[in-house]
Parts: C-alpha cells; structure tokens; sequence
C-alpha cells in the first residue's frame, strides 16, 4: 500500500456494480495513468445477484454473458405471447462472473489501491475531497463518486415502490426447460400479496432460475418468499422434481425521487446518483451507458460538471405516471404490460423501457393503454411537477 498521505484523482466510495464499473471504464482511455482509490466494505466474490438487461450489440461486458436470449415469453390470465425481441438480445450477468473478472482486472491497475472499511464520512475542501474511514484513516483525492445514498428517500412527497424478489437456481433429473426463450413475466401467479410476478430463465434444459418478484411495499421474510416458490413452481413452471443449486434475494427501489447528483465535489452514482430505471428497477445497461458518458466528459474536459444528463427529461414524466397508476392501483400491473405488447411490436416497448424512443413513438406507446387511469395519472404528475418547479423558483 502506498502513502496514504498522497492524493488521488478519483475516490470511488463503494465497490459494487458502480464503483468498480466506473473503474474499470476510467481504466479504458486516457485516463489510464489516474490514482484511484476504490474503497468498500470488503472484498467480493460471492454470486449475491444476477443482473438482466437487453441491448442491440454486443456491449463492454458482452464477454461475461452467461446466457442470451432472443425471444421472451410474456404471460397474464388476458393476454399471452411468445416475443420475437430482434433487434434487441435479452442477456444475463451472474454477479459472481463480473466480480471476478474485475478483481484480475483491477488488481492489475498500478495505480489504483484498494481500501476495505466503512466510510464515516466525506467532506469538500477547496479543491479536493476528504473521505474519512470510521477506524480514523483519510483518503484525500480531487473528486469524488459514491454509490452511497446522501440522504434517505422522501417517500411522502414522491412515489415510492420496492422491486422485492427471491429466486431458486433449480435443477431437474429431466429436461424441463426450453433454453431458446426466457419467461420475461408471469402474471398468472395470485395477486392477494400484491403486484407479483414469475420470472423464469432456463440456463439449459435441466436447469432455470425462477423468481418470484413484487412491486410492493410489504417485504417479505425469506422463509415466505421460499414457501410461495415451492407452490407456484410445479403450477408455473411445471419441472419434473427438482434440486436448489443457488438463491438470490433482493430489493430495488422504484422511485422518482430526485436523487441528488452532486454534493459539492462527491458525484452519485448507481442507485444513489439516479441510475436506476424508476418505473421498472433495471439498472446494469442504463448504468453502464451513464457512466461511459461521465468518463468520456472526465477525459474531454478533466471535470465531471457539467453531469450528462441521464435521459430526456420527458421520460422522468413517464415514470412518474406510471408509478402513480401502480401504486393507486388503477390498473393492474398484468392488464398494463398486456396491452402495451398486446398493441406494440416487442422492439418498440424495450426501446420505450430503454428511454430511446422517438416522440412518435412514445405517443403510440401512450396511445396503446386505457386512456382515463393513464390522462389522470399523468396531468396529476405533471401539476405536481409544476407545482415543485414554482416552489424552487
């Protein structure tokens, strides 16, 4: 370990998905040659999580795919259909694999140091940042980018649901499962619990890994999440006897809360810096393709300011309504994503979910679920929207 007096260019707080995704995208370009500190709570290695995506070609990760899949199935008690999703490819990324590959390629940054505690605090000095370790160690540098929230969600004044799920790896003595298509949604499952669904992705034909995920504000215990697996697999998935090889439980909030971007030379990033999709909780891509922007703006200029935008502001409008129609239960979770891939070719509804949809587009997308719940939801949004801007003013 060097010095620890000496100052680095960034201080990465927090070691997850962000942080060493930033890292090793700062690794990539001009800024090779950066001191980096990257701090965290302890190593990782486990496969604590399993990130999905879908995205057109081939990405900086595409090399730690573990499975693809080019046709989805989508299921509710109205509306059923096997999605041909082309252009776009549906991948997976084990956590395991992805903490792996960066530990060799971390370790293998000369001038990036590693520090394992807790952070007690951090503070913005004239031109740099101190971040102070909770046993008494400081680590100085010139910016700043944390993963950690800087203030708690006001769940109050904005909509706030938590994506709530556990998932059994299971294996079958059998053949059980179609290993060309992905079971994107189940919404046969009972509802009484709240807006759930069934995610299933075969890994071959023996083996799958089964979710079962709400969008609620009621967690569960994992006993409880464990006995509604062991009910609804043989109704839903219908394997043979089964095994569990590995489980995973999570919690990701979908939320509109406006996430600060900054506090003084500290920049947020992942969840904590808005790069959470708010109405749908997927993370990896739109995380991946944020910090791409932020690294390409360090190399340009040398400073993160000003923050690429994350995505038009038009689509911060969208979650909100769509959380607002969600949480008041105006519509049920299965009748809405029903009829958007009732009425839209599957492309166009993941290039919506994906924020690169055209205007055309998105009113084709509006035009394509039950008009009043939708118009009330969004007017309300955007009153409340304005309401705020006037506040700030």
């Amino acid at each position: 370990m060097r010095d620890m007096e000496q100052t680095y260019d960034f201080i990465l707080i927090g070691g997850g998905l962000a942080g060493q995704s930033l890292a090793w995208q700062l690794l990539q370009g001009p800024l090779r040659g950066s001191r980096i500190a990257l701090i965290d709570l302890a190593p990782k290695s486990s496969n604590d999580r399993t990130w999905c995506f879908w995205e057109k070609d081939p990405g900086p990760f595409d090399h730690l795919v573990c499975r693809r899949w080019n046709r989805l199935q989508f299921l509710s008690p109205s509306f059923s259909k096997s999605l041909d999703i082309s252009p776009y490819t549906y991948k997976m990324i084990r956590g395991a694999d992805f903490y792996q590959f960066m530990e060799t390629e971390l370790a293998g940054a000369p001038r990036l140091d590693r520090f394992y505690g807790r952070v007690k605090k951090w503070e913005t000095l004239a031109d740099q940042v101190l971040v102070t370790l909770e046993d008494g160690r400081q680590i100085r540098g010139s910016w700043g980018f944390s993963s950690l929230q800087a203030r708690p969600v006001d769940k109050e004044r904005y909509h706030y649901l938590d994506q709530h799920f556990k998932g059994w790896v299971i294996r079958t003595d059998t053949p059980a499962f179609d290993p060309s298509a992905a079971t994107f949604m189940d919404f046969r499952v009972p509802q009484d619990k709240g807006v759930s669904f069934l995610y299933a992705l075969p890994l071959d034909a023996h083996r799958a890994l089964v979710e079962i995920t709400f969008f609620s504000n009621r967690l569960f215990t994992s006993e409880e999440y464990d006995e509604m697996l062991r009910a609804l697999i043989p109704e839903f998935v219908t394997p043979a006897q089964y095994v569990i090889e590995h489980e995973e439980i999570g919690a990701i909030p979908m939320t509109d809360f406006p996430f600060p971007r900054s506090e003084g030379r500290v920049i947020f990033i992942g969840t904590a810096g808005g790069h959470t999709k708010p109405s749908s909780g997927y993370t990896f891509w739109r995380l991946q393709k944020n910090l791409i922007k932020l690294a390409n703006q360090l190399e340009r200029t040398g400073s993160p300011f000003p923050l690429p935008r994350i995505a038009p502001a038009r689509f911060g409008l969208f979650d909100s309504t769509l959380l607002n129609v969600l949480d008041s239960g105006a519509l049920s979770a299965g009748d809405l994503f029903a009829d958007l891939f009732r009425h839209n070719p599957p492309a166009r509804v993941l290039r919506f979910l994906n924020e690169e949809t055209s205007w055309l587009e998105d009113l084709r997308i509006m035009g394509s679920v039950p008009t009043y719940p939708f118009l009330k939801a969004f007017l309300a949004e955007l009153a409340r929207i304005t309401g705020a801007n006037r506040e700030s003013v």
